[in-house]
């Protein structure tokens, strides 16, 4: 240390691994931050989860043995009956070893429905993506628990007001006043129970249920459905869905193509940056757009991945439905029975003269009730098709007035 200009070397040789420690850190961070936005966690699993390798040599998480003690706490706790710290001493006497705090900081991670968070970083935004791993819970019971922890009970179960009795409610119209019409039942002088569709207070309609329930069935048997119809729909169908199958498998290939280019670009402009090729502010601007198109990727290829590919499932379900109408609405609990009534019926149903108006039906329920006689009426080209209703009653608009 006798010669001054050795003191610069010595601040050289102090100097080179501190930079290089600092590089290697924002290397390793830079790293993380990608395989986060690539649906990965990342650092030590948490509880309920243990860190492996898959197939392709990738660090992921799988669920280990406390699988069981998660679930039950999510569940428990979003019933929104027991505190944070009932729920954990039972899952303690039950042998899940977890504080306080800790149990407060898993209930407030993400990760176990399926979400990992990426933290903000200099100009970056937080984003929530999601993960490659198995959830333990659903996305719903994650935000009720949530609701929960903040304070805020969650919301009571609507009261279940439908009867098996009564599936039309909801769907009847007055013949006489024109308002909707509610059910009700009457008790008997034996204690027996009547139900019937009634008007407003202030109209003195009224119907037996069960004579309504079966005129019901009686207009569903009139649309007998045209099996070579169905048939056709059904194989159509499942050509446009095989094409969209393949169209998203090539799009996700498309998205995950260009993610790798825009990563190799962003590490080579890295290391233009530390040979000297380009500046820092060149770099940091173009460091900014790659990671804006890497987060739109995806996103993109989130959204593609989120559809659902069972479509042969529902399209043997649909086609049973459609040719076992009436004996799948007769089987059918009320949510189903409802269901199919306001997807066949366009309209409101009116009950008159112990028969329904001829109701209007769902466009494409009327198309496959269509005979061979009404397909050939249909001009070829033409957007519409004349409607094969029963003219036993006059038509919507030219109907005469009732009187007041």
């Amino acid at each position: 240390m006798a010669i001054p200009e050795s003191k610069i070397m010595l601040a050289v040789y102090l100097a080179t691994p501190e930079v290089e420690n600092d590089r290697r850190a924002m290397n390793t961070r830079a790293g993380m931050r990608r395989a986060m936005r690539e649906w990965r966690w990342m650092g030590a699993a948490v509880k309920g989860y243990r860190n492996t390798i898959n197939e392709q040599h990738m660090k992921i998480i799988v669920p280990d043995e406390n699988v069981k003690f998660i679930i039950e706490a999510f569940e428990e706790l979003a019933k929104g009956i027991y505190t944070q710290e009932e729920v954990r001493k039972q899952l303690y006497d039950k042998g899940f070893k977890c504080s306080r705090n800790n149990f407060n900081v898993l209930l407030r991670n993400p990760v176990y429905c399926g979400l990992i968070k990426v933290r903000s970083f200099k100009d970056e935004e937080e984003q929530i993506v999601k993960g490659i791993h198995q959830p333990l819970i659903s996305v719903e019971t994650f935000w009720k628990v949530q609701e929960v922890i903040a304070g805020r009970k969650p919301k009571k179960p609507e009261k279940n007001t439908k009867r098996d009795e009564l599936p039309l409610r909801g769907f009847l119209l007055c013949a006489k006043c024109g308002q909707p019409m509610t059910g009700s039942a009457s008790r008997g002088r034996h204690g027996k129970r009547y139900f019937y569709y009634h008007c407003q207070p202030h109209c003195a309609a009224r119907h037996k249920a069960e004579v309504l329930n079966n005129a019901l069935v009686d207009e569903l048997k009139r649309l007998q459905s045209n099996e070579e119809i169905i048939d056709l729909y059904y194989e159509v169908m499942r050509d446009i869905f095989k094409k969209n199958g393949t169209d998203k498998t090539k799009e996700i290939k498309r998205v995950s193509d260009e993610f790798q280019k825009i990563q190799a670009r962003q590490a080579k402009a890295q290391e233009l940056m530390l040979d000297g090729g380009i500046d820092a502010s060149d770099y940091r601007e173009i460091k900014k757009r790659n990671e804006e198109e890497m987060n739109r990727l995806n996103r993109e290829k989130n959204n593609l991945e989120f559809v659902d590919d069972d479509f042969e499932a529902y399209l043997d379900f649909a086609r049973t439905l459609l040719k076992n109408l009436v004996e799948c609405c007769e089987v059918a609990d009320i949510t189903a029975k409802q269901l199919l009534v306001g997807s066949i019926f366009s309209e409101k149903l009116i009950f008159e003269n112990n028969q329904y108006r001829t109701p209007k039906l769902n466009e494409a329920v009327e198309l496959m009730c269509l005979g061979d006689k009404e397909l050939r009426g249909i001009k070829r080209g033409s957007n519409g098709f004349q409607t094969f209703q029963s003219p036993r009653v006059a038509r919507r608009g030219i109907e005469p007035l009732l009187p007041e």
